[in-house]
């Protein structure tokens, strides 16, 4: 709230990126959180700001639940789809944008 004013002036656009990753938004299988990427999301409608969406699939930032799915195609499959459905379906008309997947191409060279 000390920052409402600054940030209405000077950002045209913002990004919760932590707040949108699984460990945070849906920390166990049966759990979503939504209150800290509701809290930015509103925010930013507040202050007539556009929102992107960070991120609906990447290999950092999941909790234990979803690691631990592994070697179970059509549990991770099912896992995917909840979870990608329940956010976006969430957030739709609100965000002018997602990033789905964010680095699938491994930067690993082996």
């Amino acid at each position: 709230e000390e920052y409402d004013e600054l940030l209405a002036q000077q950002f045209s656009i913002t990004t919760p990126e932590n707040s949108c990753k699984w460990k945070y938004l849906h920390p166990s299988m049966d759990e979503f959180n939504f209150t800290n990427c509701d809290l930015i999301v509103d925010r930013a409608e507040k202050n007539k700001q556009a929102t992107r969406g960070h991120n609906l699939c990447w290999g950092n930032g999941n909790p234990d639940w979803l690691l631990n799915l592994t070697g179970n195609a059509t549990a991770l499959k099912a896992a995917l789809a909840k979870h990608i459905s329940t956010v976006a379906g969430r957030y739709a008309g609100r965000l002018y944008a997602w990033d789905v997947v964010n680095e699938a191409v491994s930067d690993d060279p082996k």
